[in-house]
């Protein structure tokens, strides 16, 4: 379990700084239509999507702590493995992100 969330920890980190702007990027932002490579709604569209993965996996890995505690060890094993997999869809959305949103330097 504690493998599931150091894990868990580490691509949560992923996001976080994918979302990292400085203020002279916010600046240069808002008046463009475009956000890197993208427009800024697909950017946001990617940003809203990376987040709801992530809670999502939040939320399996709290439902999997809770069945491996009421000793239901099959079923918290089901929903660590459904909780990696989206936070694994969490971090290829926050790659997206960085990859086609933030200007090119």
């Amino acid at each position: 379990m504690n493998k599931n969330i150091i894990l868990f920890s580490i691509l949560i980190s992923f996001p976080i700084l994918a979302f990292s702007h400085s203020h002279e990027d916010k600046k240069e932002d808002s008046s463009s239509k475009m956000l890197g490579y993208w427009k800024k709604e697909d950017c946001k569209n990617v940003s809203d999507a990376a987040g709801l993965y992530l809670y999502i996996s939040g939320d399996l890995m709290t439902k999997a702590d809770e069945a491996e505690k009421s000793g239901r060890e099959i079923k918290a094993a089901t929903l660590y493995k459904r909780s990696l997999e989206f936070a694994e869809i969490a971090a290829n959305h926050a790659k997206s992100f960085e990859t086609f949103c933030k200007k090119p330097s």
